[in-house]
């Protein structure tokens, strides 16, 4: 009887330990929440592409005006 207590007790610490390990593992769902979350990467390249964005934007609108005075401040204009 003892032995059977042993081995009962053994199976029910085994389970319990299995059910902790499976309790601790990461949820895939809840980790790409947070990896998206969290993904400076995209974030900061996000950033750069708007930022490139209007900076292309201020040059061309630079150059428009950048030929326009030429063009109005030209000795043959």
């Amino acid at each position: 009887m003892n032995e059977e207590f042993n081995l009962d007790d053994q199976r029910r610490k085994k389970q319990e330990f299995l059910d902790a390990m499976e309790d601790a593992k990461t949820d895939e769902h809840e980790l790409a929440e947070v990896l998206d979350q969290f993904d400076f990467d995209e974030q900061i390249l996000q950033e750069f592409n708007s930022v490139t964005h209007e900076f292309q934007h201020l040059k061309q609108e630079f150059l428009a005006l950048k030929r326009s005075n030429q063009l109005r401040f030209s000795p043959n204009g």
